[in-house]
């Protein structure tokens, strides 16, 4: 009798968890979305509807690009610094490799500058020493493909897991930093330490920038293109 109730208590839960699997797919957008989300390597229809308009938005040798993840993205950089010809190139959720599958449309235009910020995602499903073998083929492809454009990288701003768990761990951002400064030197680039300019005492992101442990404000932004300002051409547009 007791096996009984431990077979239906069993199948019961079974089929609670399958209806809880159905209704997750069909808020996802149903079988035919979960099928594409997999198909593209997990990343979201608006990753790739961007792509296609940047595309089509030409770059030339006047452009100045900011290129990264979504701390570029949200960054009004076109209103920091009106006096220059400015395309934001970042895209929330992108990493290193990500950034290299989209470097062709950027670099046809041979911009006159090139302002890198990626790896923080990376470092939710890999090494810093992955990381920076991926981050390697960027600064290469760029270098040989548009040698003209000035590249200048900038170290990765630390997260607050205390405003809020972040995933990530502020030593691996300061690994990864490492690495980074390490490459710009090899390389004879410019590195901007924006790691430096944003740390409380304690290694973290300061608080008062941010909201969500990991993007930032606009007090935030203002403060960080007060430090890019002097890296810019003298003569804008």
């Amino acid at each position: 009798m007791k096996q009984k109730h431990v077979l239906r208590l069993s199948i019961l839960l079974n089929a609670l968890g399958l209806i809880a699997a159905l209704l997750l797919v069909y808020r996802l957008g149903g079988p035919q979305y979960l099928l594409y989300r997999i198909q593209s390597g997990g990343r979201p229809v608006l990753y790739y509807h961007q792509i296609s308009q940047f595309e089509m938005l030409p770059i030339d040798s006047h452009t100045i690009v900011f290129l990264g993840n979504s701390l570029t993205a949200q960054g009004h950089w076109q209103e920091w610094f009106p006096d220059h010809k400015v395309a934001n190139r970042g895209i929330n959720g992108d990493m290193t490799g990500g950034v290299f599958r989209r470097l062709d449309a950027i670099l046809e235009g041979t911009p006159q500058q090139i302002f890198l910020l990626i790896g923080v995602n990376d470092l939710l499903f890999k090494s810093e020493d992955e990381i920076i073998e991926q981050y390697k083929k960027n600064v290469q492809k760029i270098k040989t493909d548009s040698p003209t454009t000035q590249l200048i990288l900038q170290t990765l701003l630390p997260v607050n897991n205390q405003v809020r768990y972040t995933g990530v761990d502020n030593k691996a951002i300061v690994k990864l930093n490492l690495l980074i400064n390490n490459l710009a030197k090899e390389q004879g680039l410019k590195v901007i330490d924006l790691h430096a300019e944003f740390t409380d005492s304690e290694g973290q992101l300061e608080a008062a920038f941010t909201l969500d442990g990991v993007h930032l404000s606009g007090a935030a932004y203002a403060k960080w293109a007060s430090i890019i300002k002097p890296y810019l051409p003298a003569h804008g547009i």
